[in-house]
C-alpha cells in the first residue's frame, strides 16, 4: 500500500473523531469531509486550472457537482482570484486538495442505508404527544409539526451530585391516585326566599283610615292589624248579614249566604261572630297581616284610596333565606351534575359558617356578568343573615373515581404550557410537558405527561427547569449547526 493511501486514512481517521471532540467541548460541530470524498485520486485534478482568470463564470466545474454543496463551491471558488499568478498549480496532492463536506449526524441516518430517519410528528404545546403520521393534538387541537427523532425524542437530563442537592434543598414527591371533589370559590348575595313572600290587597275599594305600619323593615306578626279602611261595600254588606241574622235566625238560609259573602270581601269568621254578638256594623274595618315577617314594601299612606289591584304592603319571612352564588359556565361543569355543596360566610365573620345544598340551578346567564346563579336555601331563625349582604361561597361537587395527582407546588406554569421536574434516578433529573386538571387541597390533577409512581421535583423545580432549558437551547444550536 503506498504511502499516500496510509496517510490518506490517517486523515480520514482524525476527521471522523473531531465530531466527538467537539461535542464533548459543547461545541458545534464543523463541517468535516466524508471517508469517501477522502480517496485519493488516480489522475491530475482541475488541469484546466492552469488560467483561472477565465473562470469567472465557472461553467467548466459541473463535473465536480457529486461531492461539493453550492456554499463550498462558492467558498472554494472565491478563493480562486487570488491564484490567477499560479500558472499551472496541478493539485497533485489528494491531502491537500480535497475539499470539506457537511456529514449527517449518525442518528439521523438509518443503518446501513445511509438514508435520512423518518421524521416524527410532535404538538408544539405538548412535546409528549407524538404520532408517525400527521394530525393534529388530543388536547389542544394544534396541528403537529414534523420533527426529526432525534431532536423530537431528545430530552436534556440534569445531573446533580448529593453535595450540591443537599445545599439546594431538593425534595421529591410519588405521582400517586387519590379522589378529588371539584371544589369553586365564588361571590354570594342573600336574597329573599321568593315562597315565603306575601302581598297584601284590600277585596274592595276604600279610604285608609288607620294605618298601623309607618316604616319598612317593621317586623309584625301573623294576624297583626296593618290598618283600618272605610269601604262602603263593606258596610252594606254588614247590614244585609244582620238583617238576614234577625229575619232567619243563625243557621237560617239566609245567614249562611251573607257570611259568605262576608268571607269573600276578606272579612275573618272572627269579625263575623263579633258582628253576631255586637248587632251592629262597622264602619271601619281592619286588615291584618297574613304571615310573620318583615314589611319589605309600604306603598299606603293615611287617607289614601285603594283598590283591589292596589299592593298595600308587602311582608317576607326571613326565617330562611336563598343565598345566590354566581359562577362561570365552566366552573359549574366542574363541579358536575350531581349533589353540590355549600359552605358561606359573611366577609366580616369568617369564623362563622352557614351550609347547605345548592336547590336549584337558573336556566339563564347574565348578559353583563357571564355568570350563572345558584339557589341555596340556608336557615335564617336568628336573623343574622339579611336581604342584599354579600358572601363568600365555597362550592364542593360530589366526589368521583381515584385520578393521578402531585403536589400543586410540583407544577410550573409558564405561558408557553407546564411542566413539572421528573427525579430519574440518584442525582438525575429531565424536565416533562404535563397537562393538568382539578386543584384541590395542595394537590393537582394530571391528565397527561405522567405515570403513577413516578417521583416529581417540589422544592428547587425553578433551577433545575431553567438548567434544563438552558441546556435544550443549546441543543437546539447544535442541531442547527449541524444541519
Amino acid at each position: 500500500m503506498s504511502a499516500v493511501s496510509h496517510a490518506s486514512q490517517r486523515r480520514c481517521a482524525l476527521l471522523l473523531a473531531l465530531p466527538l471532540c467537539l461535542s464533548a467541548l459543547s461545541l458545534p460541530a464543523l463541517p468535516i469531509a466524508s471517508a469517501q470524498d477522502a480517496r485519493p485520486s488516480s489522475e491530475p485534478a482541475h488541469a484546466d486550472h492552469s488560467d483561472h482568470s477565465d473562470h469567472s463564470d465557472h461553467s467548466d466545474h459541473s463535473d465536480h457537482s457529486d461531492h461539493a454543496s453550492p456554499a463550498q463551491t462558492a467558498q472554494a471558488h472565491a478563493g480562486h482570484g487570488e491564484h490567477a499568478g499560479h500558472d499551472g498549480h496541478a493539485h497533485a496532492s489528494p491531502a491537500e486538495s480535497t475539499p470539506a463536506l457537511p456529514v449527517a449526524p449518525a442518528a439521523e441516518s438509518l443503518p446501513g442505508t445511509g438514508t435520512a430517519a423518518p421524521s416524527l410528528y410532535v404538538c408544539p404545546m405538548h412535546p409528549q404527544i407524538t404520532s408517525e403520521t400527521p394530525g393534529s393534538c388530543p388536547i389542544c387541537g394544534m396541528d403537529l409539526v414534523a420533527r426529526s427523532r432525534s431532536a423530537a425524542q431528545a430530552a436534556p437530563v440534569i445531573e446533580v451530585d448529593a453535595g450540591l442537592r443537599q445545599a439546594l434543598g431538593i425534595r421529591t414527591a410519588e405521582v400517586d391516585r387519590r379522589v378529588l371533589s371539584p371544589r369553586v370559590r365564588a361571590p354570594a348575595e342573600v336574597v329573599a326566599d321568593e315562597h315565603r313572600i306575601r302581598h297584601v290587597h284590600t277585596r274592595v275599594s276604600g279610604w285608609v283610615e288607620d294605618l298601623r305600619v309607618h316604616a319598612l323593615g317593621e317586623r309584625v306578626r301573623a294576624g297583626q292589624v296593618l290598618m283600618e279602611i272605610y269601604a262602603p261595600d263593606l258596610v252594606a254588606a254588614q247590614e244585609d248579614y244582620l238583617i238576614a241574622l234577625r229575619s232567619g235566625g243563625v243557621g237560617s238560609r239566609a245567614q249562611r249566604a251573607a257570611a259568605e259573602r262576608l268571607r269573600r270581601l276578606g272579612v275573618d269568621d272572627g269579625f263575623i261572630d263579633a258582628l253576631s254578638e255586637r248587632g251592629s256594623s262597622l264602619q271601619r274595618v281592619p286588615v291584618r297581616a297574613p304571615a310573620e315577617g318583615v314589611v319589605t314594601m309600604l306603598d299606603v299612606r293615611h287617607g289614601m284610596f285603594i283598590e283591589p289591584s292596589t299592593i298595600a304592603l308587602e311582608i317576607t319571612d326571613l326565617s330562611e333565606v336563598w343565598v345566590s352564588v354566581a359562577v362561570f359556565p365552566e366552573e359549574l361543569e366542574r363541579l358536575g351534575s350531581g349533589t353540590i355543596y355549600a359552605a358561606l360566610n359573611l366577609p366580616n365573620q369568617p369564623d362563622r359558617m352557614w351550609r347547605g345544598e345548592v336547590s336549584y340551578v337558573y336556566p339563564s346567564q347574565d348578559a353583563v356578568t357571564r355568570t350563572v346563579q345558584l339557589r341555596v336555601p340556608v336557615p335564617n331563625r336568628r336573623g343574622l343573615l339579611r336581604v342584599g349582604q354579600y358572601m363568600e361561597a365555597r362550592l364542593r361537587g360530589e366526589e368521583g373515581e381515584p385520578v393521578l395527582t402531585v403536589p400543586s407546588e410540583a407544577v410550573i406554569r409558564t405561558a408557553d404550557g407546564e411542566r413539572v421536574v421528573i427525579a430519574e434516578d440518584e442525582g438525575r433529573f429531565r424536565v416533562a410537558q404535563v397537562h393538568s386538571g382539578l386543584r384541590v387541597d395542595g394537590r393537582t390533577q394530571i391528565l397527561h405527561g405522567l405515570k403513577e409512581g413516578e417521583r416529581v421535583v417540589v422544592s428547587a423545580q425553578f433551577l433545575l427547569d431553567s438548567e434544563a432549558a438552558l441546556r435544550a437551547g443549546l441543543q437546539r444550536l447544535e442541531a442547527g449547526h449541524a444541519h
